[in-house]
């Protein structure tokens, strides 16, 4: 029986934290006054997918409870798909699989990119499909069918919790 394979809870809250405000044109440190360069905010959430080669230590540096707990509490990454234009990488929780983490990259370098939030393009069950959806790096809340824009060479990380 082939399993899914999960990403730990830091690394998913990390990448949803990164991606939500990357597609705001912020990250966690420039809320807090100190610019940081996108790349970098693209950079923690790759570590905290544990990608090869990533520094996940860049991940407690960043300062994101939730690429914290995507790292720490997360499955192995799956990536559902990726072409010139957009990554996906899903995260489930080791301990809770209905709860995880969805990571979209813009691989557009010069305009960003529309996406629509829904159970199908986030690889949710719709039965039960009663879902928390919220932007990892900012904590907003989300609601599902919610087209959000991610900024070119951004990143955007949805947490996702049950509530069934």
């Amino acid at each position: 029986m082939a399993m899914k394979p999960h990403f730990s809870g830091a690394l998913c809250a990390l990448l949803v934290a990164v991606l939500s405000l990357s597609a705001r044109g912020q990250n966690p440190q420039q809320a807090q006054g100190g610019p940081v360069p996108q790349d970098s905010t693209v950079a923690v959430v790759r570590a905290a997918l544990q990608m090869p080669g990533a520094d996940t230590a860049r991940v407690a540096a960043y300062g994101c409870d939730e690429l914290l707990a995507c790292l720490r509490l997360g499955a192995k990454p799956a990536q559902w798909m990726a072409d010139d234009k957009l990554e996906i990488w899903s995260v489930e929780e080791r301990e809770a699989s209905e709860n995880g983490w969805v990571v979209f990259f813009n691989r557009q370098t010069d305009r960003p990119l529309a996406y629509v939030l829904g159970h199908v393009e986030l690889g949710l069950p719709t039965c039960p499909g009663n879902y928390e959806l919220t932007d990892a790096l900012t904590g907003s809340w989300m609601p599902m069918g919610r087209e959000v824009r991610i900024a070119p060479s951004g990143v955007l990380v949805v947490r996702y919790r049950s509530l069934d």
